[in-house]
């Protein structure tokens, strides 16, 4: 397993969108449950909020991995207007775990899951994030 903490060439992008009719928070849910296999195969980390009308998700890892994961973003109907609102490479990644992250800003319900956190968790946890892209990131929190 590579070093989370040292590795070259980590693209970080944050993008925003809005949510489509008809996607809820039990989709997204269902959705970052089957995005850990992909993110951890491909060593990509990240971390999406949702308020339940827009997402904002943080994704890193090697250049071409994450390029090839948001190209799939981009297109995926459960949300629309994608904008790219930070983008950067760096030498270290500011998640400490790979796969993905979700914090539900809305929602009550209590995922019994590793990835999942509720927006206090959330506030707390991205206090690792350093650098401009968590600088950039906690304002949605």
């Amino acid at each position: 397993m590579m070093n989370l903490l040292n590795s070259k060439s980590i693209k970080q992008i944050i993008y925003t969108s809005h949510i489509s009719d008809g996607t809820d928070d039990g989709d997204i849910f269902e959705m970052i449950k089957k995005a850990q296999k992909y993110n951890i195969h491909r060593e990509i980390s990240g971390f999406l909020v949702s308020d339940s009308k827009m997402l904002v998700q943080l994704i890193e890892g090697n250049k071409s991995d994450v390029d090839e994961l948001f190209d799939k973003i981009k297109i995926d109907p459960r949300h629309y207007d994608v904008k790219i609102q930070f983008e950067d490479m760096t030498d270290s990644r500011i998640m400490p775990f790979l796969g993905m992250g979700l914090c539900l800003i809305n929602s009550y319900s209590n995922y019994q899951q590793d990835f999942y956190f509720n927006r206090s968790q959330a506030k707390e946890f991205s206090s690792l994030f350093e650098g401009s892209a968590g600088d950039f990131f906690r304002q949605f929190l």
